[in-house]
């Protein structure tokens, strides 16, 4: 059998700079982008200029092969020119506490309403307080206090001018009023009664009868005088409570006037403020009323009218891009949180917080689909919150149904966001055969290549992206012939003479080593 044999020479291709493809190192440039994976770029600015349901995209790719940078500095790219993301607040629902609504304004605004808001509360609480104190309410107070009680006063003495009348006085006792018979001036005690005629005792007992009618009639007649009474007042004082703060909420009003939502929220505030005047009027006493000493924050009675920011997008310069490394059930959704008071566990709308997917709402979230998958619950979460395009903060308990004490269930957010979750092809395949809802959701795969054509376009590329990683690293540049061999290894690496290797990684460690 005849013997082939292969020229020493044919077994490595050598590349010499300049004579093989008349490159000039000198010439290239710095580059930033991906070499050799143009198919997987292509896929990556489908996917994510596509607005469609479920064209989210799955970023497939052997370790090494700069899927990660790829994905990331393309999507900054994009998210550049893109909008700025919405503020995120919550605030106290007023009529429901346990469902807090969320707010979206533009960025930056979100912090500007809490400091407005913080700002109106702290006035109200020296306003209102103020304005009761005024010469001018006592004397209405007292006006009104004094038509009443001269109402109240001519029942009674009616009332009185009546029983003297039948021979009877009116003694007010802890128990209510009393009907005393009486003669000559002077109340008949019980022996004085027994000693009476029948007759005379029975007269009696009649005229006390149709007395204590009249009473009774009295009574509520003065009760409801009271009633009006406290109603009368309970109006003046609205409206003194609402001249010292009506000014202060018509600011608000007209800084937000084009944010509806923001608008029903301020409008829903003066209300409950002015249904809890107490609260501003009695700050002292409540203080002062506690049967021991103990810890006590006069602010925290009025935490129902903070605003929690949640999302704060006034330093972004685009859309936001999140990439997610620590893709935990409450890192990525939320949480709500609870703190300890006399031994038990408390929350409120203060303690929501939010979750890397609201931070990339109206942007876009990339994730390790390693990571994703080995954390309990997420992974069934995000397709959740994919095919509902509302994102809701809960505990993880709640989807169980382990939880049994009342908690917090804030108003859902609409998501707008692009996912590319990061992995490995074996993972992608797994996950497209077991999971029938993962194709419908993930429709875009961008798959980067171990290894591109050994083109004069590449190598230059490869030039190029040695000279940028030269200078990010801030080591020493090759020369002509140490790149050269560099091109060399990359054959060798895709273990094709007319091939270069794109995990870029195992090249970034020979120039390391080098220098």
């Amino acid at each position: 059998m005849e013997e082939l044999r292969v020229p020493a020479e044919k077994l490595r291709l050598v590349y010499k700079p300049g004579e093989e493809l008349s490159i000039d190192y000198h010439k290239s440039q710095a580059t930033d982008t991906i070499v050799g994976q143009d198919r997987a770029l292509q896929a990556l600015e489908f996917g994510l200029n596509i607005n469609s349901q479920g064209f989210n995209i799955y970023a497939s790719g052997m370790p090494g092969t700069g899927k990660e940078t790829a994905v990331k500095n393309f999507i900054d790219k994009i998210a550049s020119h893109a909008n700025i993301s919405s503020d995120l607040c919550y605030v106290n629902n007023f009529k429901n506490p346990y469902q807090p609504h969320n707010l979206l304004l533009p960025a930056g605004q979100g912090s500007i309403l809490a400091k407005d808001v913080k700002r109106l509360v702290e006035a109200a609480r020296q306003e209102i307080p103020r304005a009761f104190e005024s010469d001018e309410y006592m004397g209405q107070k007292e006006n009104v206090s004094r038509q009443y009680n001269e109402k109240k006063q001519e029942l009674f003495n009616q009332l009185n001018q009546k029983a003297t009348e039948s021979g009877f006085v009116i003694q007010s006792t802890p128990g209510g009023f009393l009907l005393v018979p009486q003669r000559d001036g002077k109340p008949l005690q019980e022996q004085d009664l027994q000693a009476l005629s029948e007759d005379e005792r029975k007269e009696i007992f009649n005229k006390k009868s149709k007395l204590e009618e009249e009473l009774k009639s009295t009574i509520r007649e003065v009760r409801n005088i009271d009633k009006k009474m406290a109603e009368e007042v309970e109006e003046m004082d609205r409206k003194v409570a609402l001249f010292a703060v009506e000014h202060l909420f018509q600011e608000l009003l007209e800084k937000f006037k084009d944010l509806p939502k923001v608008i029903d929220y301020l409008k829903e505030m003066q209300e409950e403020m002015m249904e809890n005047i107490h609260l501003f009027r009695e700050q002292k006493q409540q203080q002062q009323a506690l049967p021991f000493p103990i810890p006590f924050d006069q602010g925290s009675i009025f935490k129902k009218y903070q605003v929690n920011v949640i999302v704060y997008n006034s330093d972004l310069q685009g859309a936001p891009v999140v990439m997610e490394l620590n893709p935990t059930y409450n890192n990525i959704f939320g949480r709500i949180e609870k703190e300890t008071q006399f031994g038990g566990l408390v929350t409120d709308f203060t303690m929501i917080r939010g979750g890397s997917l609201h931070e990339a709402n109206g942007g876009f979230f990339v994730v390790k689909v390693e990571e994703l998958l080995k954390n309990p619950f997420t992974w069934e979460s995000l397709k959740r919150v994919i095919k509902s395009n509302q994102l809701e903060i809960e505990e993880p308990g709640d989807k169980l149904g382990f939880m049994a004490t009342k908690s917090l269930r804030p108003e859902p957010v609409d998501l707008d966001v692009k996912i590319v979750i990061i992995g490995p092809p074996m993972l992608y395949y797994l996950l497209y055969n077991l999971d029938m809802e993962f194709r419908e959701l993930f429709k875009v795969k961008a798959d980067f290549d171990t290894v591109m054509a050994r083109t004069e376009e590449n190598i230059n590329s490869y030039y190029g992206f040695l000279d940028s990683f030269c200078q990010k690293e801030g080591v020493n540049h090759l020369d002509n012939s140490a790149t050269a061999k560099i091109v060399e290894y990359g054959s060798r690496l895709a273990e094709d003479q007319q091939r270069l290797s794109t995990q870029f990684s195992e090249i970034a460690d020979i120039v390391r080593e080098a220098c």
